[in-house]
């Protein structure tokens, strides 16, 4: 499901009273974090749980649900610095 929006945040999403305010923050920090040129985000599960602020087990259950519902889609891994975060792509 491609959602319509203004920026990279759909605001369909936003008022969709579907989502819970978590899902809503979660979207909103990935949409913050997108790099532009390379179209995903590679933010840690640690960074958006500090950010929203939630548990870093919320945010995977989040993640998924994002990903589950189409919002999202999580695909292979950046490696930076010895560490390895998920790449996600947010479908706006």
């Amino acid at each position: 499901m491609k959602l319509k929006g203004y920026g990279k945040y759909a605001r369909s999403l936003g008022m969709d009273p579907s989502y819970s305010l978590l899902e809503k923050a979660v979207y909103a920090v990935l949409c913050c974090s997108v790099n532009s040129k390379l179209g995903y985000a590679w933010i840690s599960v640690n960074e958006i749980a500090s950010r929203v602020p939630c548990s870093t087990a919320t945010v995977n259950r989040v993640l998924k649900s994002l990903e589950n519902r189409g919002i999202i889609n999580r695909d292979g891994y950046h490696h930076s610095h010895g560490k390895a975060t998920r790449i996600t792509r947010v479908l706006v």
